[in-house]
């Protein structure tokens, strides 16, 4: 990122839009943000290792797409 910084809010809100019900925390770390969230549904955390100088909308919300897309396995591929 060029000299442009992202806030806190704007952190929380984009990580909001991805985890719309339940309990959300972020934290700031030197390393880059951890996300933590828990819902009645599901519960986890993840951590964007990225210095925060580096960090944009576009870099927190493809890590959470790509933290929450679940796993697609196919049967194509079986030999059963």
């Amino acid at each position: 990122m060029s000299g442009e910084s992202i806030g806190i809010n704007e952190v929380y809100e984009i990580a909001r839009e991805k985890f719309p019900e339940g309990h959300l925390k972020v934290e700031i770390w030197e390393l880059g943000l951890r996300f933590v969230w828990e819902s009645e549904l599901k519960s986890g955390s993840a951590f964007l290792q990225e210095p925060l100088n580096k960090i944009s909308a576009s870099t927190i919300l493809g890590f959470l797409h790509a933290e929450l897309k679940e796993p697609n396995y196919s049967d194509r591929d079986s030999t059963h």
